[in-house]
């Protein structure tokens, strides 16, 4: 697993493979854990990283253009865990997320994102 701390956001990369019996190929999916705590970005920010309805979780899902994504949410942090197909790399990924908060909440500046 590898991990890397961009901008306020802390990444990690897992890499998970299995054999599929059928076709004897291996499957790869990257999976890509992004995460902001209170401690890092403060109250005000994690609440603007908050997505309070099913419509606004699908836009995220859809604009990080991810197989599968788990959205997590408490008082304290934000998680949003991304299966990765082959052509969308972490950073790509992130970029697409950053993006998505950007346009999904005007008070988070580029400053904050970047």
């Amino acid at each position: 697993m590898a991990c890397a701390n961009e901008g306020f956001w802390v990444t990690h990369k897992l890499v998970c493979g299995r054999e599929v019996a059928e076709t004897g190929t291996q499957l790869t999916t990257h999976l890509a854990m992004l995460g902001a705590t209170f401690r890092r970005v403060g109250q005000t920010t994690l609440a603007q990283l908050m997505l309070a309805d099913e419509a606004a979780r699908r836009r995220l899902h859809l604009a990080c253009g991810c197989l599968e994504s788990v959205y997590l949410a408490t008082c304290n942090r934000v998680e949003v865990v991304l299966a990765l197909p082959p052509e969308v790399s972490v950073p790509e990924a992130r970029r697409r997320l950053y993006g998505f908060f950007y346009e999904h909440s005007a008070q988070l500046g580029r400053d904050v994102l970047a």
